[in-house]
């Protein structure tokens, strides 16, 4: 059965301090700081050796920035932002350790084409990494990539792996040591799921490690840690809220069509994405092209629909129903939001901000 692509969702609980906009934007930390999100309370790893490190590398220095999985002998699967600045300074080290593992030298990367270096593009913070040489088997043997729905494992653990800082307070505590931390399943969007934070959790530093579970007897990946989520208290705090993680699942089939594995192209069963239009060229669904609200529709639901929320996950979902067209109006609001309306408390006052300060904006958003 097609998804129904609803003109408004909104799920949070009016608890928190994010307000309208500010939910999402200014609540959520950018793609620099955010780009790490860290093992915290989990315990040493010294297994899985697919799992290794992307990490920047000079002649005197090694210093780790995301956390990438081997999924065939040459190809790693992690997080778009982490490639977002090229692979040109990064290798990838296999190793309980990072600056004393086996390099590899990257060849190239592919982020998501729907993919955005802000919170809009976060949706598809999934890309693959291909390696100049393959790692051989006798070092790691890589993991399957889950074609699997995850609605089922609502609720269930989840293994999590990274080589990020153990404390949100020092961004280089225990950073570039391989940890892991098992973590449930809170909540399930269309891209999207999230894990909660409850005394232990990911935060900056672990960016593009793997969500494991064993799928008929066999380890499998269906998450690709993303971002940490919004506000906690009235302050934006990058680890005590828990995690978003982009779900591998919906992103199988563009996998396996960009590292060469067989799967079904859509084109023989066009129903398995969400309209006809979605079905790419190259077999797999790109269900994006069938989201109809307007940039007003979105913003109308973040304002009306989500009120005062505890993160971004209901301004996300808001978003996530828009068109590519209409997400691009947006950022042009957002653009004048965070030059003049970034500081103006309550979602209504945050309304009027940008209906007067930003009226040019405002309209271009409004224009369907």
């Amino acid at each position: 059965m097609r998804k129904e692509f609803r003109k408004t969702r909104a799920f949070a609980a009016k608890l928190g301090l994010c307000i309208g906009l500010a939910a999402l934007f200014s609540c959520q930390k950018s793609d620099v700081e955010s780009s790490r999100p860290n093992v915290i309370n989990g315990v040493k790893e010294s297994g899985f050796p697919a799992v290794g490190s992307l990490l920047t590398q000079s002649w005197f220095s090694r210093q780790h920035q995301c956390t990438a999985t081997l999924i065939k002998p040459q190809w790693l699967l992690t997080a778009a932002h982490c490639v977002k600045n090229g692979v040109d300074k990064l290798v990838f080290a296999i190793g309980p350790e990072a600056k004393r593992g086996n390099t590899y030298s990257i060849e190239r990367a592919i982020q998501h084409p729907r993919y955005y270096p802000n919170p809009v593009g976060s949706l598809y913070d999934i890309a693959l990494v291909k390696l100049a040489q393959g790692v051989p088997s006798s070092v790691a043997e890589p993991i399957l990539y889950s074609r699997e729905a995850i609605e089922p494992l609502l609720g269930d653990d989840v293994l999590y792996l990274g080589y990020g800082s153990t404390s949100g307070e020092s961004a280089i505590l225990g950073l570039g040591i391989k940890r892991k931390v098992t973590l449930p399943i809170s909540r399930i969007d269309d891209v999207t799921y999230s894990t909660s934070f409850e005394d232990k959790g990911l935060c900056t530093g672990d960016s593009g490690g793997p969500g494991l579970v064993q799928v008929a007897g066999e380890l499998n990946i269906v998450g690709v840690t993303s971002a940490s989520l919004g506000c906690q208290g009235g302050t934006c705090n990058i680890c005590s809220n828990g995690t978003k993680h982009t779900r591998v699942d919906r992103f199988y089939d563009w996998i396996a069509a960009e590292v060469g594995d067989t799967f079904e192209p859509c084109s023989s069963d066009k129903s398995r994405c969400a309209c006809d239009a979605a079905c790419t060229a190259m077999g797999n669904c790109d269900d994006a092209v069938c989201a109809e609200n307007t940039c007003f529709d979105m913003i109308s639901c973040m304002f009306d629909e989500c009120g005062d929320t505890e993160d971004g996950s209901c301004a996300t979902a808001c978003i996530d129903d828009g068109s590519i067209e209409a997400r691009n109006k947006l950022m042009v609001l957002v653009d004048c939001w965070g030059s003049k309306c970034r500081a103006v408390p309550g979602s209504d006052n945050e309304r009027h901000c940008l209906q007067t300060q930003c009226s040019d904006q405002w309209n271009f958003c409004s224009n369907n």
